[in-house]
């Protein structure tokens, strides 16, 4: 039987007029573009661990053997038992943004989830990520690819690839699923197939022949463009493993489609120490596995941006803005199974091009909750306001030149955070 790669040159042959070989580009990007990797922390982090270092306050609990550390000019969390922690901050703070008291209004995992990517709890909004794909300057394969983890989307839904739990994405643009859906029917033999090739553009040249200008023609121009991209993307997973894999593995395969320039934003999932997630009711020292493993991480993932080179001769790293987050906090006290429960405050980082780092931006009060922030300085202030998702989607949008008034009308940006340089 034909392979799905074989039938889809037929068809795209047969609607263009051109020959049975299209030829397929992984990408020719015109613009050096902002992209985004998001690096989602899920189950809720304790900022304890390495954000915030509250030894001061008697309202938080912070972990044993931990104390407060510096380095380009940001205060830290260090410990012996994570020392990622310690090398990411020397090694990378003066390129990092760290924002301390985020509100994100829920404490339902799902909910905070979709309000911390969207900035609402509302179904109809699509996340940042995807936002920001859609308004690539470049026609992209694979604008906003989930590698692992969730997506929100409403008006851009055509924008997201979701590898899927079970690999579904990379099943869907190999030979494998189009072979077993048809079962073990016999292979075309070499006299057939061009008969079949023939019939097959005849039939689409006479249906394009016949379309009035229109619906039909976009349809078909729409089908076209389709068929070309599964092909460039059947072609990419030469050289990408798209298959979820270990989360190393994940953010090397993320890394590798913003420098071949298919991808403008890449969405991974950190399920922390044997995929436990970081929702640590009871036991909460798990923190600090999840936190020194992630950090590894994050130390790999900026070396590597470091060494990789887009596809229009730009380092990476100057392209890439690095966003680490998590959908919730965690209580700063603990329960009497020695875990910490849900917790409406919580922390972020921003690393990499655009931001403006060696800076932490944001405070607690005795009660650990996050003081009201000036958006112009980041410093706490009476006359501030709540640092809320909104906001930092609504600077996302500007550092990709997207207006965040048109998604995001009831939020100023965090001009703190952004490098205008």
């Amino acid at each position: 039987m034909p392979t799905r790669r074989a039938f889809n040159r037929m068809a795209l042959a047969g609607l263009t007029g051109l020959a049975a070989s299209p030829t397929r580009l992984l990408a020719s990007p015109t613009v050096g573009e902002r992209k985004f990797l998001f690096i989602l922390a899920y189950g809720g982090w304790d900022p304890c661990y390495a954000f915030t270092p509250l030894f001061d306050n008697e309202y938080a609990a912070m972990p044993d053997d931990s104390v407060a550390a510096e380095a380009h000019g940001m205060t830290f969390i260090d410990a012996e038992s994570r020392p990622s922690v310690r090398s990411f901050f020397e090694d990378y703070g003066d390129r990092t943004c760290l924002i301390n008291g985020m509100e994100v209004r829920s404490i339902t995992h799902e909910r905070c989830t979709r309000i911390l990517l969207t900035g609402s709890a509302s179904p109809d909004g699509d996340d940042f990520a995807s936002i920001l794909a859609a308004h690539s300057a470049n026609d992209l394969i694979l604008p906003h690819v989930v590698l692992s983890g969730p997506a929100f989307t409403n008006k851009y839904s055509s924008q997201v690839v979701r590898v899927g739990r079970a690999d579904q994405f990379p099943t869907l643009i190999q030979d494998q699923a189009f072979q077993e859906s048809h079962g073990s029917q016999a292979k075309i033999n070499e006299t057939s197939e061009p008969l079949i090739d023939a019939f097959v553009r005849e039939r689409a040249d006479r249906y394009a022949a016949a379309a009035a200008a229109g619906r039909e023609t976009l349809v078909g121009a729409e089908f076209v463009a389709a068929l070309d991209k599964m092909n460039r993307a059947t072609d990419l997973s030469d050289t990408i493993e798209f298959g979820s894999g270990e989360i190393e593995t994940q953010v090397s395969n993320a890394l590798g489609l913003l420098e071949l320039g298919v991808s403008r934003c890449v969405t991974v999932q950190h399920n922390g120490i044997w995929d436990l997630t970081w929702d640590t009711h009871s036991a909460n020292n798990l923190q600090d596995y999840h936190f020194e493993l992630l950090f590894e991480l994050l130390n790999t993932t900026m070396a590597e941006l470091d060494s990789r080179t887009t596809a229009t001769g730009n380092p990476l790293s100057e392209e890439v803005t690095v966003v680490v987050m998590s959908e919730m906090g965690r209580d700063p006290r603990l329960n009497a199974l020695e875990g910490k429960h849900h917790w409406t405050y919580t922390s972020l980082m921003m690393v990499g091009a655009g931001v403006q780092g060696g800076q932490v931006l944001g405070e607690f009060d005795e009660y650990v909750t996050g003081k009201p922030l000036n958006l112009s300085t980041g410093e706490a202030s009476e006359d501030g306001v709540a640092i809320l998702p909104g906001h930092i989607g609504a600077t996302l949008l500007a550092m990709g030149d997207v207006d965040p008034g048109d998604y995001l009308p009831d939020y100023d940006t965090f001009d703190a955070v952004v490098d205008e340089t």
